[in-house]
């Protein structure tokens, strides 16, 4: 039952970040410690045009 409990924790957060664009990159578990690793790739602003 426990083992369920970690997944579904993990589902809820993963869930949870995707819906801001999120990715989860790494997963990793040392005993009662989960470690997730979350990434987002995010536009570089783009600089008004010039004014001739």
């Amino acid at each position: 039952m426990q083992e369920v409990q970690r997944v579904l924790e993990i589902e809820r957060v993963v869930n949870l970040v995707r819906g801001f664009g999120w990715d989860k990159t790494v997963e990793n578990v040392e005993g009662d410690k989960i470690t997730l690793t979350i990434e987002k790739t995010i536009e570089s602003p783009v600089p008004p045009e010039s004014q001739v």
